[in-house]
């Protein structure tokens, strides 16, 4: 694989055949060639990679759920030494032990056609050194043992900065046994240098960075990893010597999962909000179903259903060596008294909703609520039944069915002024069904039109011919006057096609009966009715917005 720096195209990474041919990573693919004249190359895609190691690292979960890219290598880095540092504490009894965890990693690599190196050790450093610069391929560390194992690895190991390794090469400091033997505060004077200000802002000494690899390889510093994925609060898993397959005995599984795993967050006063259910097969891959929940829940009953729903998709392959529950989300949970109207208790748990949510998704289930809008369209808002539910209840004012005739004709839009005028009239009947986007129509009048207070009597839309009989209106509504550029003046950009507009609406029915809401485009909320100059600028002149019958 290659990869164009500098207006040059070196080598990225080479498999075993070629290296041993001559060719190697960093070499510029011209001398590559003059080495192996049959080398064949392909331009690397660094989002492909990063795509792989993403997915390797999912698959690492299976180890433990602290699983993070190796930070001193990115797998783009030309030579592909990329690595992943995993926090195993309190997983390997579940493979036997340390030892055996390491095994089975290793073996599990090289069946894919990985070749891997494997250490572990009490820190994130100590570790990273013997994989990548210890003698042995897989080596474990016993407890308490990290120090003797770094004292004969190279001081490369503790992953120093290029300019401090030469200096240590220098003096014949080669090794870490060598820099441990010395006094640290003598060894910090050696290595102290006079910085001007702005050289310390953008790098520490050389002794700084040196005693800091130190401590951190010795475990006398934090040296905290970032996982990929965020770590479950409560989790659970459990494998298997041989592999399962049937649906029965992955929801048994899950049952000692959640006989596990739910008591923990009962005991933390939480119910389980979004619960992840990790199935491993043989193979390697890795899949996960998502259980989701509008409210806190410690049903067990409802989780296994909400599962079993899903297995229908389900492909375990060979079958699964292991099966992991996790809990993603989790919250404050209000003890309740039992009804026996269960139902009828505001905020219990309803399984519909949960059950529609996982099956159709998230999005797909919705609540509409009302707005305050003249406008249909703007009029309803759909959220998610968890936001919805997670909305304190409010009254919901009522839309009234008396409406200002003031209102209606002089367009001021306020109640107050309709009611002091003493003005009312019941409000224009609302389509049926209501379009998603206005469609334009072409109008067919023999005639053109000598005023815009009546609809065009003949039009074609949808490919059909109508011809009117019977209208009513119009209707002028008015968009919100905070949703204008201008304000309450209500004035138009030159591009307002994302605008909301003013329109004069009009119920008409054709020769066969059929009812549509038809619209007329005004140039501005203060436009005289019958005004036809002006248009707002890309706007169609006459529509049909919905149907009546």
């Amino acid at each position: 694989m290659t990869v164009e720096r500098r207006n040059l195209v070196i080598v990225h990474d080479a498999n075993p055949v070629a290296r041993a041919a001559g060719a190697q990573p960093g070499q510029p693919l011209t001398d590559a060639r003059a080495l192996v004249p049959g080398l064949r190359s392909v331009s690397v895609d660094p989002a492909r990679i990063e795509r792989a190691w993403q997915a390797t690292a999912h698959w690492l979960t299976r180890y433990t759920p602290l699983v993070a890219l190796d930070p001193a290598s990115p797998p783009t880095d030309v030579g592909g030494a990329a690595g992943f540092v995993l926090d195993v504490s309190g997983c390997s009894h579940l493979f036997g032990g340390e030892q055996g965890l390491l095994r089975d990693l290793v073996e599990r690599m090289h069946a894919w056609g990985l070749p891997a190196r494997a250490a572990m050790a009490d820190t994130p450093l100590a570790a990273w050194g013997l994989a990548r610069c210890g003698d042995a391929p897989v080596q474990c560390v016993p407890a308490g043992e990290t120090l003797p194992a770094l004292r004969p690895l190279p001081v490369t190991a503790l992953n120093l900065p290029d300019a401090t390794v030469e200096a240590l090469d220098r003096l014949g400091l080669r090794r870490i046994g060598d820099i441990v033997a010395l006094d640290r505060q003598a060894l910090g004077q050696r290595f102290s240098e006079k910085l001007t200000r702005k050289q310390a802002e953008q790098a520490r000494t050389t002794s700084e960075r040196l005693l800091e690899a130190l401590d951190r390889a010795l475990g006398k510093r934090p040296d905290a990893i970032t996982p990929l994925l965020p770590a479950a609060s409560y989790a659970a898993r459990k494998l298997f010597h041989e592999p399962i397959g049937t649906a029965a005995s992955i929801e048994q599984t899950l049952v000692d999962l959640m006989a596990a795993v739910l008591p923990m967050v009962r005991r933390a006063g939480q119910g389980v909000r979004q619960a992840m259910v990790s199935l491993y097969r043989v193979d390697g891959a890795r899949q996960d179903i998502r259980l989701r929940f509008h409210r806190p829940t410690l049903e067990p009953g409802l989780l296994l259903r909400l599962f079993s729903e899903q297995t229908e998709t389900l492909d375990v392959g060979f079958g699964l060596d292991a099966v992991g529950l996790s809990v993603q989300r989790a919250e404050t949970m209000q003890e309740s008294q039992d009804s026996l109207l269960s139902h009828s208790v505001p905020g219990r748990h309803h399984p519909v909703l949960d059950r529609l949510t996982n099956r159709l998704g998230a999005e797909a289930v919705a609540q509409p609520t009302l707005r305050p809008r003249h406008d249909p369209r703007e009029a309803e808002l759909r959220q998610s039944v968890e936001n919805a539910l997670a909305t304190p209840l409010t009254a919901v004012v009522g839309v009234s069915q008396q409406r200002s005739a003031a209102a209606l004709d002089q367009d001021l839009g306020d109640p107050e002024i309709a009611a002091q005028a003493g003005l009312r009239r019941q409000a224009q009947p609302r389509p049926v069904i209501l379009l998603a986007e206005p469609q334009p129509v072409q109008i067919d009048d023999a005639q053109p039109l000598t005023s815009g207070l009546r609809p065009p009597h003949q039009f074609h839309w949808r490919r059909q011919h109508h011809r009117l009989v019977r209208w009513s209106g119009p209707e002028r509504l008015t968009p919100a006057w905070w949703d204008c550029p201008n304000g309450h003046l209500g004035t138009y950009a030159s591009s307002p096609r994302s605008l909301p507009v003013t329109k004069d609406y009009f119920h008409v029915e054709d020769e066969e009966g059929r009812q549509f809401w038809m619209a007329r485009t005004c140039s501005s909320p203060t436009a005289p009715f019958g005004d036809r100059t002006g248009q707002a600028a890309g706007r169609p002149h006459w529509t049909v917005e919905g149907l009546f019958a």
